[in-house]
């Protein structure tokens, strides 16, 4: 088939991404909105170009939606950027500069000491209770705030002080065999 007879919905889109966010917070993590839906669009035309003449049986496909059932009931998750500031004094600095207009992401690339985030504007990708090795108090901040708000400074476990914004929210939701028949038929052609 000719990439251009290769339809993908914005449904599919969707789909793919809130599946990718579920299992890899930080996928895709550093592109905005935009260019992830074209990265997930490409993902999504080159499997269907790879799997195209795989035949996958119904029975194959229930079996790996019942064993992989927990991936497909998903928590609400929030795109989250976060500064890791040492003191409570730099972490007001820091605040005052946010609230006097300053932008999230570089400021972000200036002074937080968490070098992997900083690189990406303190993007942290999509949290929620589920993601590892984030600390409960971001998760919790998190889930109280309105899309492009910034917290307020508070601590974190390791005696540091964090302030984070929330750029985006998948809302949580449980996707049915038929919602998402088609991913795993892919998933399956593809192993």
């Amino acid at each position: 088939a000719r990439k251009y007879d290769i339809k993908v919905s914005d449904k599919e889109i969707d789909l793919e991404l809130a599946l990718i966010h579920a299992v890899d917070n930080l996928a895709y993590s550093g592109l905005d909105t935009e260019k992830e839906r074209q990265k997930a669009r490409s993902t999504i035309i080159l499997e269907k170009v790879l799997t195209k003449d795989v035949v996958i049986n119904d029975e194959d496909i229930k079996a790996n939606y019942d064993e992989n059932a927990s991936l497909y009931n998903i928590e609400t998750a929030y795109r989250t950027a976060v500064i890791f500031l040492p003191s409570k004094s730099e972490a007001d600095k820091a605040l005052d500069e946010l609230l006097g207009g300053s932008n999230f992401n570089v400021l972000a690339k200036e002074r937080s000491f968490d070098l992997a985030s900083a690189n990406l504007g303190g993007d942290i990708g999509y949290i929620n209770d589920g993601t590892d090795n984030i600390d409960e108090a971001i998760v919790e901040a998190a889930s109280s705030m309105k899309v492009g708000t910034i917290s307020e400074v508070f601590p974190i476990d390791n005696g540091n002080y964090a302030i984070i914004q929330v750029n985006d929210v998948i809302e949580g939701k449980t996707f049915k065999l038929k919602d998402v028949k088609e991913y795993i038929r892919r998933e399956i052609a593809l192993e």
